[in-house]
């Protein structure tokens, strides 16, 4: 008797071989890209996080001068070195956070003397992105 061999089987497994690596890497190529967007987000977020700080900051070191740093109304406050650092600050922060100069979506910091909440938000938006993102950070202010 005489017996055929089999041909064509190591082909077969080899082709397989390629098409299970080649999921993984496309698989692997969509999480990249996937943490890529994580970690600008995350970036957008610290940089959030560092205006509301500083902005915080001057004006706790200045309680007497709370008020004056709000932003997006006009103040009685009579310490123009503190509206300036205001000014500067939500510049620089509109100027740095996508689209937060947007009318209705800029920087903005209030302040209520009579409990000392000083509230600043800060709002962004990438171009690829369909969803706003927004950072809020609340604390007392008293002089």
């Amino acid at each position: 008797m005489h017996m055929r061999q089999q041909g064509g089987f190591a082909l077969l497994e080899g082709l397989i071989t390629v098409l299970i690596f080649s999921i993984g890497i496309i698989g692997l190529v969509s999480m990249q890209g996937a943490i890529m967007k994580a970690n600008q987000q995350s970036g957008m977020r610290a940089q959030a996080s560092y205006f509301a700080e500083e902005i915080i900051g001057l004006a706790t070191v200045d309680p007497n001068n709370a008020g004056c740093y709000v932003t997006g109304s006009a103040s009685s406050c009579s310490n123009t070195t503190a509206q300036s650092d205001a000014s500067d600050w939500n510049t620089r922060a509109t100027a740095q956070l996508p689209n937060a100069s947007m009318t209705g979506r800029n920087p903005s910091v209030t302040y209520d003397s009579s409990t000392g909440q000083f509230v600043v938000t800060l709002n962004w938006k990438r171009t690829d992105e369909q969803d706003w993102h927004q950072y809020v950070s609340t604390t007392v202010i008293k002089p």
